[in-house]
């Protein structure tokens, strides 16, 4: 009786972890798909703004925080916040360096990004 409580656990246990699997799975490649659809629709304003990041992936960028631009790169993680300044209207941002291999992989994404 021990035993078979014990092959229901781990077999339990064991299609919570595949679920859970699955789900990051399909989560990842949602967000991936709203990343690639973004940089694919943006303006010409934020292809640039984008292209001087691939330029130096490295180099934090002063933006201005409460611009949409920087909301929409904020919000799916294509920049991240890297120190708050003092001045209340700008902060220092760095480049995700996922994006860079996202870009690559895509033959579209790199012609806008890669001229």
């Amino acid at each position: 009786m021990f035993e078979s409580i014990f092959f229901k656990f781990i077999f339990i246990v064991f299609i919570c972890l595949l679920v859970i699997f699955i789900m990051n799975y399909f989560y990842r490649k949602n967000v991936k798909n709203k990343i690639i659809n973004y940089l694919l629709s943006c303006s010409n304003l934020e292809q640039e703004i984008l292209k001087s990041f691939l330029q130096n992936p490295h180099k934090t960028f002063p933006l201005t925080k409460d611009a949409n631009i920087t909301k929409n790169l904020l919000q799916l993680n294509i920049i991240f916040l890297k120190e708050i300044v003092s001045d209340a209207k700008y902060n220092n941002y760095v480049f995700n360096p996922l994006i860079k291999k996202i870009i690559h992989k895509n033959k579209d994404l790199k012609k806008i990004y890669h001229e």
